[in-house]
């Protein structure tokens, strides 16, 4: 549980471990090109959402893609750790890190997908999302920086799914 600074200091850390370990983090070239993108404009820091993210009980079958500027103050955005930040129908709260950065299609843009995942996808209604970009010190753990957008809001259709509970695999938020 989270109660101080050193203990969000020490999360945010452990979420830089994973992300820098993990092979899925990378810069990346975006495929497919014929995607919506949706932008994150980071002055309002308002997030564009589509209609639905998919149905009850998908898995990986949606990729939502979002495009906001590389540099904030003097800040490299693909140098930092994103987590895209949501609440499901059903009120459970997880994070999910952003597996990549597209820094080539747009000059100046990153563009990074969410792949829409079970958590996600469990219940039908009404997801709440937000994202969470940061930089630690890697040597004292220190928070450097941290962005946060407002909250957006999507939905999940409903559908008949056979819903194997895959939520285990997810860090559930304790903030």
């Amino acid at each position: 549980m989270i109660t101080n600074k050193e203990d969000y200091e020490r999360y945010l850390s452990s979420l830089t471990n994973i992300a820098e370990t993990a092979p899925s983090v990378f810069r990346m070239k975006r495929l497919p090109v014929d995607e919506t993108i949706y932008q994150i404009d980071l002055n309002t820091r308002k997030v564009s959402a589509p209609p639905f993210i998919g149905v009850t009980g998908d898995h990986s079958a949606e990729f939502i893609f979002f495009e906001m500027d590389r540099y904030y103050d003097m800040m490299d955005l693909s140098e930092t750790i994103g987590l895209i930040l949501f609440t499901n129908a059903n009120n459970e709260q997880y994070c999910q890190l952003i597996p990549c950065y597209d820094i080539y299609s747009v000059s100046g843009k990153i563009i990074f997908p969410w792949a829409v995942q079970v958590p996600a996808a469990l219940y039908t209604g009404q997801v709440s999302f937000a994202f969470k970009f940061f930089k630690i010190d890697p040597t004292s753990s220190k928070l450097l920086f941290e962005l946060n957008t407002l909250v957006a809001k999507t939905k999940v259709l409903n559908g008949y799914a056979n819903i194997t509970d895959s939520r285990k695999e997810y860090q559930v938020l304790n903030l």
